[in-house]
């Protein structure tokens, strides 16, 4: 069978690549490294015909609840748009996870051919390979291509590391470096969901630091909404940001939510405020029903999921609440508190597990306020950690005295060969040290490899956690797909 593919988005590309086939040059490589920067990304898209020129966004930086808010972002938008688009990363189970429209990835094929297209228009007019485009430049590039050949109204796009300097920030009025000037697409909003310390190497080792790149994707004229924040500093910086570029008169905080629930319903209540210092204003959104609780809004969803709904609120006043409460209601998103899963460390009983993608301190927290909420008593962990996270941070906060833990490894991301995960014996180690009063059950390279035996006593709750690569590995596993993806 044929897989038949749209045509191109530019004719700038198809040109390009005839060019190529003709000058033959020699390509410059992708290169499977984090280089913060806009200059390349810049090239690629004027190479490309500039598709973020073609395409409505809300842009979304962030270091915890990017994605859930972009997932939720996305349902309520479904409310309004025909086609709505998402751009995410890391890629869960395929590389082609992290595009989206209306919830559907391309084929891998597909995939493949929207970068193969970008990266031929690019080598057609340079071969230095100073200039050759990181993976995550040429994967942003391709799929903003494929969003406008999908005819997409609305794209959500989430930042990859910090903001600033990140590749999506390309969404701005005026020229670009090459002297374009076309532009038929909006900047509809930028969403800054909490910040805490993560990518110390590559954005600063204090809050303050990582919140200026954060809110470097903040545009004069265009409407902000920041998320909940625990760190004052954070919420410093984003301010005296909106004033410096311009928008904090369109610039809104939310202040705290919570969910009220009756005997028969549910509401999500927000409150948020102008920067400027005007009176705060409750935004009451009710869930479908009660039992809907557990799903959308349990723990630090409800955070995620009210700035979600202050930026739906906005940008579209005339969604029905009880609509927006059924959108919030329809997200699904991977590795956060998914008990969905059952995996056969025995054949068998398969063993229901919490998985969740808790990486970073703040997500620990996040994470173990749901846990000691919802499971109270002694725990069982899988436990794999990136190399170069704060372990001992991580470990402190989630691993209780009396648990057990099992220490296990990751495969590196396809396209992402800079990521290792700390060694399992090496992590094992940090839990002795960090916490002597868990219980260090076993070790494994990856996670389909512990056993029942690892694990214990089958009455005893198991989480699965550390790390968002490690989360695809479990989905990879659950789905029968041993191997790097």
């Amino acid at each position: 069978m044929t897989l038949q593919h749209p045509p191109l988005a530019s004719t700038a590309l198809s040109a390009a690549a005839s060019s190529r086939d003709e000058k033959a040059p020699t390509p410059p490589a992708v290169r499977g490294v984090i280089d913060l920067g806009l200059a390349r990304v810049h090239q690629l898209l004027c190479h490309a015909g500039h598709p973020e020129r073609k395409i409505n966004v809300v842009h979304v930086a962030g270091t915890n609840g990017k994605g859930s808010t972009c997932a939720f972002l996305v349902a309520g938008l479904r409310e309004v748009h025909g086609k709505v688009g998402q751009f995410t990363s890391p890629h869960f189970v395929h590389p082609s996870d992290g595009w989206q429209c209306n919830g559907v990835s391309p084929s891998l094929d597909e995939y493949q051919l929207a970068r193969d297209r970008v990266l031929a228009a690019y080598q057609g007019v340079t071969t230095a390979s100073e200039d050759a485009p990181t993976e995550f430049e040429l994967d942003f590039v391709a799929c903003l291509t494929w969003f406008v050949a999908q005819g997409v109204d609305v794209a959500v796009i989430e930042v990859g590391v910090g903001g600033r300097l990140d590749a999506t920030n390309v969404f701005r009025p005026g020229d670009l470096p090459c002297g374009c000037t076309e532009r038929t697409s909006k900047l509809l909003a930028t969403v800054v969901t909490k910040i805490g310390i993560d990518h110390v190497g590559l954005l600063g080792s204090t809050v303050a630091e990582i919140a200026s790149h954060k809110a470097g994707i903040m545009k004069r004229g265009t409407p902000c909404f920041i998320g909940v924040q625990t760190e004052p500093d954070a919420t410093a910086v984003l301010v005296d940001e909106a004033r410096r570029v311009g928008c904090a008169d369109q610039t809104l905080l939310v202040h705290d939510a919570r969910v009220a629930t009756t005997e028969s319903r549910a509401d999500l209540i927000v409150r948020t405020s102008p920067i400027d210092g005007q009176a705060a204003t409750i935004l009451s959104v009710p869930l479908p029903a009660k039992p809907a609780v557990d799903h959308v809004v349990t723990g630090y969803q409800v955070e995620n999921a009210a700035l979600a709904a202050t930026v739906l609120r906005h940008l579209h006043p005339s969604l029905l609440l009880t609509s927006l409460g059924a959108a919030l209601e329809s997200m699904r998103w991977p590795a956060r508190l998914d008990r969905t899963l059952s995996l056969p460390f025995d054949a068998a009983h398969p063993t229901p597990i919490l998985l969740d993608g808790a990486h970073n301190l703040d997500g620990a927290r996040a994470l173990r306020a749901y846990l000691d909420v919802h499971f109270p008593s002694r725990l069982t962990w899988v436990l794999g950690m990136t190399a170069g996270k704060d372990v001992s941070g991580v470990l402190r906060t989630l691993v209780h005295d009396g648990d057990s833990v099992v220490c296990v490894g990751f495969n590196t991301p396809r396209g992402m060969p800079w990521i290792r995960c700390t060694g399992p014996h090496e992590l094992a180690d940090a839990v002795r040290a960090v916490v002597p009063g868990a219980t260090v059950r076993g070790t494994a390279d990856r996670v389909w490899r512990v056993t029942s035996e690892n694990l214990g006593p089958l009455d005893v709750p198991v989480v699965v956690a550390g790390s968002l690569y490690l989360a695809a590995d479990v989905y990879r596993w659950s789905r029968g797909q041993h191997g790097d993806m």
